[in-house]
């Protein structure tokens, strides 16, 4: 069922800047959205071996960097993943398992914007059907912060072109799900679909697993099915780690993700 809640502001990227403002129509709000990385700061937190892993940009060099990754630091996520894959297809969610792996880098950004949007990390290849596990833990600096728009997730199927889709685990309990308008460059509340769980607030960390294969969007919180939904909208475009910010008090939302995992299927 649609969202009824305003949906937060969103940033693309542009080559000049990475700083560019977009408008999220809505009933009752429009905001802006920005981008505020640099690649200083990427390079800092970013393994060489993992870059390569992230940007690489055709199907043959990400496999190559995939497997240089997997042999140089090991295969734990490869064997994790392998285990995910499995219980997908037990459930009936997925059914051809042919792909290939890849270990993304840990990111940590935050936000001090009320209800907006920001990006962390941009990987540079697009991705079609995929499935992504992680590990997320936040904070937020207010304890009393808008929760519905404060979360952590992702920007997926990005055309650089504020055309995309972004989901994220809120700290409400709701997983929310926003897609592109058809013919304009905003986005507006697709689905949302409570976690049966409880979430830690201000503080708190779950696992977050999503799946995206035949325009078919799948999300699990700590092993709950939470969210299914057909998305016909879905283009195959950029990963982008992505984070919603409910308060603008002192660092506002930060958002960590540790042992990012990703099959990409063929």
């Amino acid at each position: 069922m649609a969202a009824t809640t305003t949906p937060p502001e969103q940033t693309t990227a542009t080559q000049a800047a990475r700083q560019t403002a977009k408008a999220i129509s809505t009933a009752d709000a429009q905001a802006t959205l920005q981008a505020e990385r640099t690649a200083t700061a990427k390079a800092k937190k970013i393994h060489t071996t993992q870059t390569a892993a992230a940007w690489a940009t055709s199907t043959e060099e990400r496999k190559f960097a995939a497997t240089l990754f997997t042999g140089l630091f090991g295969t734990t996520g490869a064997k994790s993943m392998a285990g995910e894959i499995q219980q997908l297809v037990e459930a009936g969610v997925i059914i051809n398992t042919s792909g290939y792996y890849q270990n993304l880098p840990d990111d940590e950004a935050s936000l001090a914007r009320i209800n907006a949007i920001g990006p962390g990390l941009e990987t540079n290849f697009p991705l079609e059907n995929f499935v992504l596990r992680t590990d997320i833990t936040w904070s937020s600096a207010s304890e009393t912060a808008n929760w519905d728009r404060c979360g952590c997730g992702f920007i997926f199927g990005d055309q650089k072109d504020g055309y995309f889709d972004f989901i994220f685990l809120a700290l409400d309990g709701f997983v929310r799900f926003y897609r592109p308008q058809p013919g304009t460059n905003t986005i507006v509340p697709f689905s949302e679909r409570r976690y049966s769980g409880k979430l830690g607030r201000p503080n708190g960390k779950a696992e977050f697993l999503l799946v995206v294969v035949d325009k078919r969007v799948t999300v699990f919180v700590n092993d709950e099915k939470v969210l299914s939904e057909h998305e016909s909208l879905f283009k195959s475009g950029r990963l982008v780690y992505a984070l919603a910010s409910g308060t603008n008090k002192n660092y506002g939302m930060r958002c960590n993700w540790k042992n990012v995992d990703l099959w990409i299927f063929e």
